[in-house]
């Protein structure tokens, strides 16, 4: 059975041969102190985390960005600008007006000191045209050949839409939404 076979035959309530398994990744750091601690197995930089025998493909590569067929997060239209930088966080003010400090030596959560969302009415006005669903830039040149070209792979066909806590807390901060 393939891998796209085995994933539409679960979500469609059929019997596969064996129960997927998916890594849902690690920072590249996480994966050297594995190296430190023991771990012997396959682990190449910019993989989602370590590769182990008989794990399926990473379901998330392309995800996030949807296969590169549709922007479907916010397209802002805010110059990005360095705003400070200490040697090891950078504060950068983001396309959509929130400023974000980042770490510089590694990967991790940045923290948010602006939020491009305040909850207000006027902030909203603003806000929106990030969202517009008719703004032409959503769809980059060649999505349906990449989109043909997608179907092909043996592939769970994945992509994100979204998250129904996630980006409003990355937009406003929890306190706001709350």
């Amino acid at each position: 059975m393939t891998t796209s076979e085995r994933f539409i035959r679960i979500f469609s309530f059929q019997s596969v041969d064996r129960i997927p398994c998916y890594l849902f990744g690690s920072w590249e750091e996480t994966k050297l102190r594995w190296k430190d601690e023991g771990y012997t197995g396959e682990m190449t930089k910019g993989d989602p985390g370590p590769q182990l025998p008989d794990a399926d493909p990473d379901w998330e590569d392309g995800m996030g960005n949807v296969q590169d067929l549709v922007k479907t997060l916010c397209i802002g239209d805010i110059e990005p600008k360095i705003l400070e930088e200490d040697g090891t966080r950078r504060v950068i003010r983001n396309s959509i007006g929130g400023e974000i400090v980042e770490r510089i030596d590694g990967s991790s959560i940045p923290h948010i000191r602006l939020y491009a969302l305040e909850p207000t009415r006027k902030s909203w006005e603003n806000f929106k045209r990030f969202l517009d669903p008719s703004d032409p830039r959503r769809r980059p040149d060649g999505w349906e050949t990449k989109a043909k070209e997608f179907n092909k792979r043996d592939a769970a066909r994945t992509f994100i839409g979204g998250s129904l806590y996630g980006l409003l807390r990355n937009w406003m901060g929890v306190e706001n939404i709350s």
